[in-house]
């Protein structure tokens, strides 16, 4: 069976579709469930029941359904009763998405044919009754009943891309009692009885100690002949044993991946394949990955003479499996088709696609997919060319992309994902059958009523992403494909609708509404001001005015009208609306919903609150800190605003949800995607919108009743009483200062002093978190009291923000800005971000400088992006992967620290430090002196591995230049040999220029280790050796390494 579904055509609309199962459970009629049967839908154990019990041939599963219903199980006997469901003949039991499945449930497949579950993730139950028995053992044990999954004498079955676990009711929760672990998990997964013609494909295992049996006993001489079962693409993951144990059965097992921990605290690995009596096991290019263990007999344990183990092609930690000592005389042969990845591509395989929610659209014969004509695809132009879509998400997870494909294994493409109501834009690539996802950027939520345009363009070696119209993201392909492909669709969870499609030459640009600072998702309360949005609106040459229409789809609720400048939306009452804006060729549509209408509080707030009520001399960039007794809960239907005390007037509106604001000046304006409104325990921090406060002017903050559990009120403060003058500023979280937050020191300069005037913002120690942008302002020190007192951090990244938007701190057009004595950190963890791009610093000043002095800046995946010319003097840059890079001239790092931190996404591999995308030849690039690259704890608590951090990798691009020098630096350990990645090291592709010289390219003298001892540099396999005579009056000094800038006038700025 393929993995991906290819659905080429103009129009298509899925239904559910019967699919017939691969290996062992495709033989002998195969397996198809209920087929194309209409579904039943079901959402409780009542509803579940109903359908087993009739006439329902596919069910289908949303969200999760608990057994217990409510009422914990008194007894096992109790848990068998109602904890039981029995799946009959010809049937087919699914979950609807990522998130469906069943907790305290044990499904019974027994005297059954033709059966599919799917798609569900089980919590393995959990017997609230086990029975110790003295004589299980040496020592005796705890014996349990209830599997996830039992099948018992039934044929035909397929148990396709699930999820099992113990989580969160894990073993290390069990009490011991008589000296062993009350154990309440039976099996995961256990076929007996004399079951046959059974595939277990695509499902993770993961947490558990006795997994997945396959014969109950040695006594059960009936199953000889029967129990024929296929393993194939499942995850085992922290399993201890059993994956899976065979008595008698035929059973192959192929292109899965086993991780896991002889020393696991909790499920340590004891084997994983167990051979029992008259098991006949057949292996193919399967891989282990199992720390501590050393050969075959660690992870395959036999306890009968009488079984065969063959394997073909298997891995253990990256090397061939050796050492099997079972004996390997298999008495039968594999019957059906099936074609392999080799064994060192299966773990990345696995983990992308294993597992409930990872199910796609298969094309097939059978599959009842309308509209789709047989071969209709469409001819993509020779050279650069587009491929659009129109869409829209029908569930609430899922994926959709659109493609040019080679084949199942060889793709590239840029969709939607819906994922815990989010959706995301992504260019992903597939190669190898290896999914890569190049570019990720995060929307607001997802509205199940909103039709999407999607465009795939490819110009060159550029590919680009649109959505209405709208460029949000683009990446170059490193290796592009040598012959063009087909158009296509790759689907995955059934969760969106397709309406038509497109292709055409990438010159051919799309026409474009946009609503500019304005999420998909908005909120507003019955009877607010009128919401008036400007809307720009071109045609396909980006110039020429778009006549287009606006409506509502429910005027009751929200009314729309355009004006001069865009829309004007009226809040009616409350539910739910879609506006429409629509024009030839081009549409957006934003989903508005309406609250309650905002009723303004009487009574003075329960919560402490900052400023306090009545506090004057209050900066006009103050954040509002409300702190109650409970750890409040938030709500998105009601608000908090702000008034003028004068006259009522209302001048700002804060909701508790994903907005799309300016932090910066009407001026210079930087429009970033956040939230306002943060708790943090007992605390909620909210954060007015920009330049809403004025001087010498009370406000009257009003939180509604229905924001926070704890209730609404209101109290008021007075701003200071004027701006503050001269060149000089203060800013202070808690303290008398002239800004609460650095940016709002920021607004100040860009607005109220000339460009080249020089001025200093005085940072004292605290923790301000905030995100910072600088425009068209020279000659500005952001100075702070201390390195380690003075923390600016955030969360931004490319899924929040793309592009420009994902650095903490932005500054465009600006030269000599100055960073001293503070610590800038951002706090995106590439575990949980869909995309770890996320620089600290973005510089974005072809021509400026920028001077870093005793400072310190933290990310992971691209701390620093720099242009122009920077000097980074005793300063702290820590990272993972191209945390130093940019399109720049030169910039230098000069007796600074430069350390690889451990990936927090579990990654070992310490990454790369630089990647130079160097504007010219003539220029030096990133150059580090007398500089000290060390190695230590990323945010996770891990470290890297010796030996892997490489220097720097290339883009692979011939209009950059790969200009990186390493000048008298002390290097750890963690450093490869290698030095360089490039040319096929660490799979990366060929520096540019090649070969290096010693003015251009990839370049090193006098390294050595923290100690002291030069470094032996035979092994670098790329870049060059510079020598005394080629260092001398190039790199040995800052006045030499800038003595380009300013057409040879040279820099040498000073510490």
């Amino acid at each position: 069976m393929k993995r991906a579904g290819w659905l080429l055509a103009l129009s298509l609309c899925t239904a559910a579709h019967a699919q017939l199962a691969d290996g062992w459970a495709g033989q002998q009629g195969g397996t198809s469930g209920g087929g194309s049967a209409t579904a039943v839908i079901v959402s409780t154990p009542a509803q579940l029941r109903a359908a087993l019990d009739g006439d329902a041939r596919v069910i289908q599963i949303v969200g999760v359904i608990d057994l217990r219903d409510g009422r914990p199980f008194s007894s096992s006997a109790d848990q068998a009763r109602r904890g039981v469901i029995r799946l009959g003949s010809n049937r087919t039991l699914a979950g609807i998405g990522s998130g469906a499945g069943l907790i305290n449930a044990n499904v019974v497949v027994a005297k059954a044919h033709n059966v599919i579950i799917r798609n569900l993730n089980f919590r393995n139950p959990c017997d609230v009754g086990p029975v110790w028995d003295p004589q299980d053992g040496a020592r005796g044990n705890w014996n349990s009943l209830f599997d996830a999954i039992t099948v018992s004498a039934s044929t035909n079955v397929w148990i396709d891309h699930n999820s099992f676990t113990d989580a969160p009711a894990g073993d290390e929760r069990a009490p011991t009692e008589n000296g062993m672990l009350k154990q309440c998990h039976d099996g995961a997964l256990d076929i007996n009885q004399g079951a046959d013609l059974v595939t277990v494909s695509y499902n993770r295992f993961a947490l558990h100690e006795k997994n997945a049996l396959v014969g109950s006993s040695d006594k059960a001489t009936g199953d000889a002949g029967k129990l024929r079962v296929t393993f194939h693409h499942n995850l085992f993951e922290n399993v201890s044993a059993r994956a899976p144990r065979v008595r008698y059965g035929q059973v192959h097992l192929y292109n899965n991946y086993h991780t896991g921990d002889r020393h696991h605290p909790v499920y340590r690995h004891e084997y994983s394949i167990g051979m029992g009596k008259q098991a006949d096991v057949i292996g193919d290019a399967n891989a282990y990955d199992i720390t501590g263990a050393r050969s075959c007999t660690d992870v395959v344990h036999s306890w009968n003479l009488d079984s065969s183990f063959t394997d073909r092609g298997s891995i253990l930690n990256g090397a061939a499996l050796a050492g099997c000592t079972h004996p390997s005389a298999p008495a039968w042969q594999v019957p059906y088709p099936f074609e392999l990845l080799p064994a060192a591509q299966v773990g990345a395989h696995v983990k992308a696609l294993a597992g409930a929610g990872n199910w796609h659209i298969d094309q097939q014969a059978d599959s009842a997919i309308t509209g789709v004509a047989a071969g209709a695809m469409l001819a993509l132009p020779a050279n650069d060319f587009y491929i659009e879509a129109r869409l829209r998400a029908f569930q609430p997870a899922g994926q959709m992309y659109v493609t040019e494909r080679q084949d199942d294994n060889n793709w590239r493409g840029a969709g939607l994902v819906a994922e815990n109501g989010v959706l995301r834009i992504e260019i992903v690539q597939m190669r190898g059958g290896v999914l890569t996802r190049i570019k990720q950027v995060r929307r607001a939520q997802v509205s199940t009523f909103d039709w999407y345009r999607l465009r795939f363009e490819v110009s060159g070696a550029l590919m680009t992403a649109y959505v209405d119209g709208e460029k949000v993201t683009s990446a170059i392909d490193p290796a592009p494909p040598q012959q063009r492909g087909t158009a296509a669709f790759y689907s995955k969870d059934n969760a969106f609708a397709l309406d038509s499609m497109a292709v055409g030459p990438a010159s051919d640009k799309p026409a474009r509404i946009s609503l500019a600072g304005t999420a998909p998702l908005m909120f507003a309360q019955a009877g607010d001001a009128p919401l008036r949005l400007p809307v720009s609106a071109v045609g396909p040459d980006g110039a020429t005015a778009l006549p287009y229409t606006a409506t509502s789809s429910d005027p009751a609720v929200a009314t729309v009208e355009r004006d001069a400048s865009g829309i004007v939306i009226r809040a009616r009452q409350v539910g739910n609306a879609q506006i429409e804006l629509a024009g030839a060729g081009a549409g957006r549509t934003l989903t508005l919903q309406v609250g309650p209408r905002f009723v303004k509080p009487a009574a003075s707030m329960k919560a402490s609150v900052e400023p306090p009520a009545g506090k004057r001399d209050v900066p006009v960039d103050t954040l509002l800190r409300l702190r109650f007794a409970q750890a409040p809960s938030l709500r998105t239907t009601d608000s908090i605003r702000i008034f003028r005390k004068r006259d009522g007037a209302l001048v700002d509106v804060l909701r508790a949800v994903d907005e799309v604001a300016n932090i910066g000046t009407a001026a210079n304006p930087r429009y970033l995607r956040g939230n306002p409104v943060h708790i943090d325990g007992k605390e909620v921090r909210v954060k007015p919108h920009a330049g809403v406060l004025e001087y010498d002017t009370e406000y009257v903050v009003a939180v509604g009743a229905g924001m926070f559990d704890g209730g609404g009120g209101s109290w008021s403060f007075h701003t200071r009483k004027a701006r503050p003058s001269g060149a000089t500023l203060t800013v202070d979280d808690d303290g008398p200062a002239d800004f609460r937050t650095v940016q709002g020191a920021l607004n100040h300069v860009m607005t109220h002093l000339p460009r080249a005037a020089p001025a200093w913002i005085s940072v004292r120690n605290g923790t301000y978190d905030e995100r910072l942008y600088l425009r068209h302002k020279d000659n500005l020190t952001i100075r702070g009291e201390s390195r380690d007192g003075v923390l600016i951090h955030t969360l931004n990244n490319e899924s929040m923000n793309a592009g420009a938007g994902r650095a903490l701190l932005l500054a465009e057009y600006a030269d000599l800005l100055a960073l001293e004595n503070l610590t800038l950190r951002n706090d995106t963890q590439r575990r949980y971000s869909p995309s770890g791009q996320a620089e600290t610093v973005l510089f974005d000043s072809d021509t400026g400088r920028l001077i870093a002095r005793n400072a310190s800046f933290i990310s992971e995946q691209d701390t620093l992006q720099l242009k122009g010319y920077a000097w980074f003097y005793r300063a702290l840059v820590a990272g993972n992967v191209d945390f130093i890079w940019g399109a720049n001239r030169v910039a230098l790092f000069e007796q600074s620290e430069i350390r690889s931190v451990g990936d927090s996404s579990g990654a070992a591999r310490g990454g790369y430090i630089v990647q130079a995308r160097t504007v010219s030849a003539a220029d030096k690039g990133f150059v580090f002196l007398d500089s000290t690259l060390t190695h230590g704890a990323g945010p996770a608590g891990n470290d890297v591995e010796p030996g892997s951090t490489y220097l720097a990798r290339s883009p692979g691009t011939a209009s950059t230049w790969d200009n990186v020098a390493f000048i008298n630096c002390s290097m750890d350990a963690h450093i490869s040999a290698d030095g360089w990645a490039g040319s096929g090291a660490a799979r990366e592709p060929a520096p540019h220029p090649a070969p290096d010289s010693k003015m251009g390219g990839w370049r090193e003298f006098g390294s050595r280790n923290l100690a002291g001892k030069a470094l032996d540099l035979h092994h670098r396999k790329q870049g060059r050796l510079l020598n005394a005579d080629e260092v001398e009056g190039e790199y040995d000094s800052r006045a030499a390494i800038f003595s380009a800038y300013d057409g040879g006038r040279g820099w040498n700025p000073q510490p």
